[in-house]
Protein backbone atom coordinates (compact mmCIF):
# COMPACT_ATOMS: atom_id res chain seq x y z
CA UNK A 1 0.00 0.00 0.00
CA UNK A 2 1.35 3.41 -0.81
CA UNK A 3 1.57 5.88 1.82
CA UNK A 4 -0.32 9.52 0.96
CA UNK A 5 1.91 12.35 -0.40
CA UNK A 6 2.87 14.68 2.34
CA UNK A 7 0.89 18.04 1.44
CA UNK A 8 3.22 20.90 2.21
CA UNK A 9 1.76 24.37 2.99
CA UNK A 10 4.06 27.36 2.84
CA UNK A 11 3.09 30.15 5.44
CA UNK A 12 4.25 33.84 7.07
CA UNK A 13 3.05 36.04 9.47
CA UNK A 14 3.15 39.20 10.50
CA UNK A 15 2.75 40.39 14.19
CA UNK A 16 3.27 43.71 16.24
CA UNK A 17 6.67 42.91 17.34
CA UNK A 18 9.47 40.53 18.69
CA UNK A 19 9.40 38.94 21.75
CA UNK A 20 10.41 41.95 24.54
CA UNK A 21 11.19 41.19 28.53
CA UNK A 22 7.52 43.12 28.71
CA UNK A 23 5.44 41.69 26.37
CA UNK A 24 4.68 39.05 23.61
CA UNK A 25 4.16 40.12 20.41
CA UNK A 26 0.68 39.48 18.43
CA UNK A 27 -0.83 38.33 15.47
CA UNK A 28 -1.68 40.29 13.13
CA UNK A 29 -2.05 38.48 9.75
CA UNK A 30 -1.50 34.88 8.10
CA UNK A 31 -0.93 33.92 4.47
CA UNK A 32 -0.16 30.39 3.33
CA UNK A 33 -0.26 29.03 0.04
CA UNK A 34 -0.11 25.12 -0.71
CA UNK A 35 2.24 23.64 -3.53
CA UNK A 36 -0.85 22.83 -5.61
CA UNK A 37 -1.53 27.00 -5.23
CA UNK A 38 -4.61 26.94 -2.70
CA UNK A 39 -4.37 30.13 -0.67
CA UNK A 40 -5.45 31.04 2.76
CA UNK A 41 -5.54 34.46 4.01
CA UNK A 42 -6.36 36.07 7.19
CA UNK A 43 -6.18 39.49 9.05
CA UNK A 44 -7.08 39.54 12.61
CA UNK A 45 -9.41 42.37 14.07
CA UNK A 46 -9.44 41.25 17.62
CA UNK A 47 -5.99 40.23 18.73
CA UNK A 48 -4.29 43.56 18.75
CA UNK A 49 -4.04 48.05 19.37
CA UNK A 50 -2.10 49.88 16.67
CA UNK A 51 -0.05 50.94 20.07
CA UNK A 52 1.63 47.68 20.10
CA UNK A 53 2.79 47.92 17.14
CA UNK A 54 6.36 48.98 16.50
CA UNK A 55 7.14 51.74 13.94
CA UNK A 56 8.64 49.36 11.33
CA UNK A 57 5.35 47.33 11.71
CA UNK A 58 3.30 50.81 11.47
CA UNK A 59 4.91 52.33 8.75
CA UNK A 60 5.03 48.61 6.63
CA UNK A 61 3.34 46.33 7.54
CA UNK A 62 -0.14 47.74 8.67
CA UNK A 63 -0.83 49.77 5.17
CA UNK A 64 -0.67 46.34 3.44
CA UNK A 65 -3.76 45.14 5.21
CA UNK A 66 -6.81 45.22 3.21
CA UNK A 67 -4.53 45.37 -0.21
CA UNK A 68 -6.21 43.45 -2.71
CA UNK A 69 -3.48 43.97 -4.94
CA UNK A 70 -1.56 42.50 -2.35
CA UNK A 71 -4.21 39.79 -1.66
CA UNK A 72 -4.73 39.32 -5.82
CA UNK A 73 -8.41 40.31 -5.14
CA UNK A 74 -8.88 36.43 -4.14
CA UNK A 75 -9.81 37.10 -0.23
CA UNK A 76 -11.87 40.19 0.50
CA UNK A 77 -13.44 38.36 3.84
CA UNK A 78 -9.80 38.35 5.22
CA UNK A 79 -10.71 40.47 8.13
CA UNK A 80 -11.61 38.03 10.85
CA UNK A 81 -11.52 37.44 14.80
CA UNK A 82 -8.86 35.17 15.92
CA UNK A 83 -11.78 32.62 16.87
CA UNK A 84 -12.99 32.52 12.99
CA UNK A 85 -9.27 32.56 11.89
CA UNK A 86 -8.64 29.47 14.12
CA UNK A 87 -11.97 27.40 12.71
CA UNK A 88 -11.23 28.42 8.71
CA UNK A 89 -7.54 27.75 8.81
CA UNK A 90 -8.65 24.16 10.81
CA UNK A 91 -11.65 23.57 7.93
CA UNK A 92 -8.88 24.42 5.48
CA UNK A 93 -6.02 22.35 6.58
CA UNK A 94 -9.20 19.18 6.80
CA UNK A 95 -9.97 19.86 3.25
CA UNK A 96 -6.33 18.61 1.78
CA UNK A 97 -7.42 15.01 3.11
CA UNK A 98 -4.14 13.86 3.59
CA UNK A 99 -1.58 14.81 5.93
CA UNK A 100 -0.72 18.61 5.81
CA UNK A 101 3.08 20.20 6.97
CA UNK A 102 3.37 23.70 7.73
CA UNK A 103 6.83 25.18 6.09
CA UNK A 104 8.27 28.92 6.61
CA UNK A 105 11.52 30.19 6.43
CA UNK A 106 11.27 31.41 10.60
CA UNK A 107 9.93 28.40 12.46
CA UNK A 108 10.67 30.40 15.61
CA UNK A 109 8.96 33.53 14.93
CA UNK A 110 5.72 32.43 12.44
CA UNK A 111 5.15 28.89 13.95
CA UNK A 112 4.00 29.97 17.29
CA UNK A 113 1.31 31.47 16.43
CA UNK A 114 -0.02 28.76 14.19
CA UNK A 115 0.30 26.35 17.39
CA UNK A 116 -1.04 29.09 19.86
CA UNK A 117 -4.32 28.79 17.91
CA UNK A 118 -4.49 25.35 17.14
CA UNK A 119 -3.86 24.22 20.53
CA UNK A 120 -6.19 26.79 22.37
CA UNK A 121 -8.91 26.14 19.68
CA UNK A 122 -8.55 22.61 18.24
CA UNK A 123 -5.75 20.56 16.20
CA UNK A 124 -6.81 19.65 12.81
CA UNK A 125 -6.38 15.99 12.96
CA UNK A 126 -4.16 15.81 9.44
CA UNK A 127 -2.00 18.75 10.36
CA UNK A 128 1.75 17.61 11.56
CA UNK A 129 2.24 19.10 14.98
CA UNK A 130 5.71 20.48 14.26
CA UNK A 131 6.75 22.77 11.94
CA UNK A 132 8.91 22.68 8.32
CA UNK A 133 11.58 24.38 7.51
CA UNK A 134 12.98 25.39 4.07
CA UNK A 135 16.22 23.84 3.97
CA UNK A 136 18.13 22.33 1.06
CA UNK A 137 21.36 19.76 1.52
CA UNK A 138 22.53 21.19 -1.79
CA UNK A 139 24.65 24.51 -2.35
CA UNK A 140 23.76 24.48 -5.44
CA UNK A 141 19.77 24.31 -4.99
CA UNK A 142 20.02 26.90 -2.07
CA UNK A 143 21.67 29.49 -4.58
CA UNK A 144 18.87 28.64 -6.84
CA UNK A 145 16.08 29.23 -3.98
CA UNK A 146 18.28 32.78 -2.79
CA UNK A 147 18.27 33.94 -6.43
CA UNK A 148 14.41 33.24 -6.91
CA UNK A 149 13.69 34.91 -3.27
CA UNK A 150 16.03 37.76 -4.73
CA UNK A 151 14.32 37.77 -8.58
CA UNK A 152 10.41 37.75 -6.67
CA UNK A 153 10.98 40.50 -4.21
CA UNK A 154 13.16 42.98 -7.07
CA UNK A 155 9.50 42.60 -8.63
CA UNK A 156 7.05 42.68 -5.91
CA UNK A 157 8.82 45.07 -3.45
CA UNK A 158 5.93 47.13 -2.47
CA UNK A 159 4.13 44.27 -1.31
CA UNK A 160 6.90 42.64 0.59
CA UNK A 161 5.61 42.03 4.71
CA UNK A 162 2.39 41.33 3.52
CA UNK A 163 2.17 37.63 4.92
CA UNK A 164 0.32 36.18 1.81
CA UNK A 165 2.77 37.23 -0.47
CA UNK A 166 5.28 36.65 1.35
CA UNK A 167 4.41 33.00 1.67
CA UNK A 168 3.76 32.93 -2.56
CA UNK A 169 7.39 34.22 -2.91
CA UNK A 170 8.27 30.76 -0.53
CA UNK A 171 6.85 28.37 -2.58
CA UNK A 172 8.05 30.64 -6.17
CA UNK A 173 11.62 30.39 -4.91
CA UNK A 174 11.18 26.77 -3.87
CA UNK A 175 9.83 25.34 -6.88
CA UNK A 176 12.68 27.59 -8.80
CA UNK A 177 14.97 25.80 -6.76
CA UNK A 178 13.85 22.45 -7.63
CA UNK A 179 13.02 22.89 -11.10
CA UNK A 180 16.82 22.19 -12.03
CA UNK A 181 17.03 19.79 -9.78
CA UNK A 182 17.64 16.19 -10.59
CA UNK A 183 17.63 14.10 -7.47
Amino acid sequence: MRKPKLIRVYFDTEFTKFRSERDEPKLISIGCVAAGGQEFYAELTDTYQPSDCTDFVLKTVLPLLGNADAANGRHEDARMFESKLAYRLSEWVQGFGGEVEFVCDSPAYDWRFVEYLFTFYGWPANLKRNCGTIFFNSPNIQHRYDAAVYEYWKANAHLQHHALVDAQCMLFAVQQARSRCYE
